[in-house]
């Protein structure tokens, strides 16, 4: 973000990254409880009486219809904190969302944004981040302090 005035794309290439590390984090967290909280619902009941080995075995083909579907972000990161913490903007971490989607999906080659507000939104997904990784410390063992550092870097660049 601090060279986003050289290069506008910069802008865009860090709502993406963010957005990612966000919902990798979330993910991770999820998964720790039950691996079926991350799928979409219907995907967790088919799967709910289901002995995973056997059902995961494709005799080294790719069956993308075997396997279930990551839940959609805002269903994840709403599963996660809903309960954990307060301090979170949800709209902002909403933007964050919707403006990755439209960078990923869409030509955005005319897309206007407010700056301060994807900024801001950005900021939002690093807090995020970083309530995680305090929450889930076990979950980054010896990499925790490297986490740490990371996130208190990026803090000050964005």
């Amino acid at each position: 973000m601090e060279r986003s005035s050289e290069n506008e794309l910069i802008i865009q290439y860090a709502v993406i990254a963010i957005h990612n590390a966000l919902q990798g984090a979330v993910t991770v967290a999820l998964r720790e409880a039950d691996i079926s909280d991350t799928w979409k619902n219907s995907h967790a009941k088919k799967w709910e009486n289901v002995e995973l080995p056997k059902q995961l075995a494709t005799g080294g083909m790719y069956q993308p219809d075997k396997f279930p579907q990551l839940n959609v972000f805002m269903d994840l990161y709403d599963k996660y904190f809903n309960d954990k913490c307060n301090s979170i903007d949800r709209e902002r971490i909403e933007n964050l969302n919707k403006h990755r989607n439209e960078f990923i999906h869409f030509n955005t080659d005319y897309l206007s944004i407010e700056k301060q507000w994807i900024i801001d939104s950005c900021r939002e997904g690093i807090e995020a981040i970083s309530h995680i990784v305090k929450e889930e410390k076990q979950l980054f063992g010896n990499e925790y302090n490297f986490f740490q550092e990371i996130l208190k870097e990026a803090k000050q660049k964005v």
